[in-house]
């Protein structure tokens, strides 16, 4: 019995470190994924009057879900002066029959809180779908995206195209 139990004992260890060497392999150098924090870079609408340039950070977890936060405040002339949302959730996944990593991103913003949104905007949600190139040995990715605003109903009331450029955050220990 005692023997049987120190199998266990000794197997369930192994187990619990092999989780913990999985759980801390995607802070290695050298990853091919977009899991991790990035410090991303939009460019909209280049060339027009509607040109926004916004920076934001985002985080892509394993399990295929992504989070990035908006910054708020800040001078009249900043783009996110006025601007409601605070962040947007949503989904990753590596593209399929290439040989380059590749990824599609899709992410939601609500840019109110009501149901069906009142005033002169009737944009109820938005839409943001990019295709991410994963570069640089994973500690940079680019690629373009299409914004789509929609109304509760789901009516296509705008779409427009951009460019995103990311940085990989690293961890920094202290000394």
């Amino acid at each position: 019995m005692r023997r049987r139990m120190a199998v266990c004992v000794v197997v369930g260890l192994f187990l619990l470190c092999g989780g913990f060497t999985t759980a801390d392999a995607g802070h290695k150098g050298g990853r091919r994924g977009l899991e991790g924090t990035w410090l991303v870079k939009v460019l909209f609408a280049e060339g027009t009057e509607m040109e926004i340039r916004l920076q934001y950070l985002q985080t892509f977890n394993a399990d295929g879900r992504t989070t990035f936060l908006l910054p708020t405040g800040g001078p009249e002339d900043y783009p996110e002066t006025g601007d409601p949302r605070v962040g947007c959730l949503g989904e990753w996944k590596r593209r399929t029959r290439t040989r380059k990593p590749v990824f599609n991103v899709t992410m939601w913003c609500l840019p109110t809180q009501q149901w069906v949104p009142t005033g002169d905007d009737p944009t109820s949600y938005q839409v943001i779908q990019n295709k991410a190139y994963l570069m640089k040995g994973g500690k940079a990715w680019k690629g373009p995206f299409v914004i789509s605003n929609y109304t509760a109903d789901g009516e296509k009331l705008f779409e427009g195209p951009g460019e995103m450029f990311a940085t990989r955050i690293e961890m920094e220990p202290l000394p």
